[in-house]
């Protein structure tokens, strides 16, 4: 009999001396040396995330990982070509973009979506304003220069409170009378130039209104409240559906629910044919990536997104047994799932969820946060409602004088209510969790107001 060498995964000690030997290389990783091959200067703020990126590529490597050693290569090829593009900056527009660059990768770390699009969307801004100075700068250097310096003097009052050399408490009078001032005196040498709405579209507060609307959470304008409660109630139902559906951008689960295969933060499903669209855009602007994640598996993989929803069901039921999915396959969807890429396609798909609560919240007029993740969980898990359904809820409504919190109780029973009958347990603890504010879901118990700060205050 031939003795084989047992092999194990593995084990957390190892994991963490992986890690741990992962950040001590990028420690060490001579970045004076990079700097000089790419012709660039790293500040201290950008030094760290190098490092971060470089252990995050060691990391991947020491575990054969090639998607991740990609997706760590991509974020500081990102960070280079920011870098670059912020030294061509002036020194106020360099010291915004490092917020707003900071920013998105924070967000990105986390996996917060919508801070993500609001740091890219201030960061245009600037963009656009640099481009307006440049413009103005071909009729008049000198009107450009003042335009600058007006631009820079905005900033140091909104951002630290200095006017004219001295410091004010953020928000007091002397701080709007100031940014008024600058915002007025900017129009003033706009308005001289024939612009494009693009190149002149400064609003009362010194922005473009690209960047008003992109200033929120956690570097807002306190001029659009209601915009900052929208996004920050969202970001509070991501995260209790999150938390409900299991573990962010890894989540995988079998056949438990019928659904025959579930992956990502939302659970996208086979059953529901909300996964098929995410992993056909992945093969299709990722071929050669998906090749080396899925082996061999990635003929049978295509095949089945190209076949009928019965087949899918039916490949989703022969690689799972309940909620356990044979580990060859696991093993790769895991890795897809680690990828910034696919990421990212689960990031644009949970738009679709964000519009669908918003437009349910619309039908059924609610105004709380808690009314809008409870049809924030409905969109996920249920996939919405039919319009017959929305009609006996609306009717049901209509007919007697319910609170907001009664009129949440008929919402949530309804989404029991149409479920299967083996699921309505899971559903009707999700849903009155959320209702009542504490509750059990999946053996864990929730109190949404100190695990999330969810409330009942409105969202609009």
């Amino acid at each position: 009999m031939q003795w084989k060498e047992p092999t194990f995964g593995p084990t957390p000690v190892l994991r963490v001396l992986a890690s741990a030997n992962a950040k001590r290389k990028a420690q060490a990783y001579d970045l004076i040396k990079e700097q000089k091959k790419q012709k660039l200067n790293y500040p201290s703020w950008a030094q760290e995330w190098m490092r971060k990126y470089k252990a995050d590529w060691n990391l991947a490597q020491s575990k054969g990982d090639i998607a991740g050693m990609r997706r760590a290569q991509q974020l500081a090829d990102g960070l280079r070509t920011k870098l670059k593009e912020i030294n061509k900056m002036p020194k106020w527009a360099q010291e915004q973009m490092q917020k707003q660059t900071v920013r998105w990768m924070e967000a990105n770390t986390v996996g917060n979506v919508l801070a993500q699009k609001a740091a890219q969307k201030a960061a245009q801004s600037i963009r656009d304003k640099c481009k307006l100075i440049q413009e103005i700068a071909k009729k008049s250097p000198a009107d450009a220069k003042d335009l600058s310096d007006l631009t820079a003097k905005w900033y140091a009052a909104h951002d630290h409170g200095i006017v004219d050399g001295k410091v004010f408490v953020k928000d007091s009078k002397e701080i709007k009378s100031a940014k008024e001032k600058y915002s007025k005196q900017a129009q003033t040498i706009i308005d001289q130039y024939n612009l494009s709405d693009n190149e002149s579209d400064i609003n009362k507060n010194g922005h473009s209104q690209n960047e008003e609307a992109s200033q929120k959470d956690p570097t807002t304008s306190k001029e659009d409240p209601k915009e900052e409660l929208k996004e920050d109630s969202i970001q509070k139902a991501i995260k209790i559906t999150g938390a409900f559906e299991g573990r962010g951008y890894t989540n995988i689960a079998g056949n438990f629910d019928g659904q025959g295969l579930s992956l990502g933060f939302l659970q996208w499903n086979i059953g529901q044919g909300t996964l098929q669209p995410l992993l056909l855009k992945y093969i299709n602007n990722y071929k050669v990536d998906a090749q080396t994640i899925f082996g061999n598996h990635y003929s049978k993989l295509t095949q089945v997104l190209n076949g009928s929803k019965q087949e899918q069901m039916n490949w989703a039921k022969s690689i799972t047994d309940g909620r356990k999915i044979q580990n060859d396959w696991k093993e790769q969807f895991i890795k897809l799932c680690n990828t910034n890429e696919f990421q990212k396609i689960q990031n644009d798909a949970m738009s679709t969820y964000i519009d669908m609560a918003y437009n349910m919240a619309d039908e059924f007029n609610l105004k709380s946060e808690r009314g809008l993740a409870l049809v924030f969980d409905i969109a996920v898990q249920n996939g919405g409602f039919k319009s017959s359904i929305k009609n006996s809820i609306k009717a049901k409504i209509n007919t007697n004088q319910l609170t907001e919190k009664e009129v949440l109780t008929v919402i949530a029973q309804a989404a029991v209510d149409k479920s299967k009958a083996k699921y309505q347990g899971d559903v009707n603890s999700r849903k009155f969790t959320i209702v009542n504010g504490t509750g059990t879901v999946h053996g864990k118990s929730y109190n949404l107001e100190k695990d999330f700060s969810l409330t009942d205050q409105p969202f609009k």
